[in-house]
């Protein structure tokens, strides 16, 4: 079965993203949303190789991501929006869920 191609180019996206967002954070903001990025960029880089693990890698670091905004004292609004990225990938990947080991 053929990877969909919404789900590579959205993965694809993610790690641009994703990897910008680390070396900024790196830079700027400091090393945990650095390794957190860069866990994100791994998980999507698992998904691309038809590995379920590499969805739950994205939920679970979208989920240290949401609670670490919310002990630094980012806004409820601006943290909840993070929660998008899973949801977004989960709708793309729920019709090919069985070709993923």
């Amino acid at each position: 079965m053929e990877f969909p191609r919404g789900l590579k180019v959205w993965s694809i996206f993610c790690i641009v993203v994703n990897t910008l967002v680390a070396v900024v954070n790196l830079l700027a903001v400091g090393i945990l949303y650095a390794v957190l990025g860069a866990c994100m960029v791994a998980g999507y880089i698992i998904i691309l190789r038809k590995k379920k693990i590499g969805f739950y890698i994205v939920c679970g670091v979208t989920a240290v991501t949401l609670i670490a905004n919310i002990a630094y004292g980012v806004s409820i609004g601006s943290a909840i929006t993070g929660v998008l990225t899973p949801i977004i990938t989960w709708l793309l990947m729920r019709n090919h869920w069985e070709m993923f080991e």
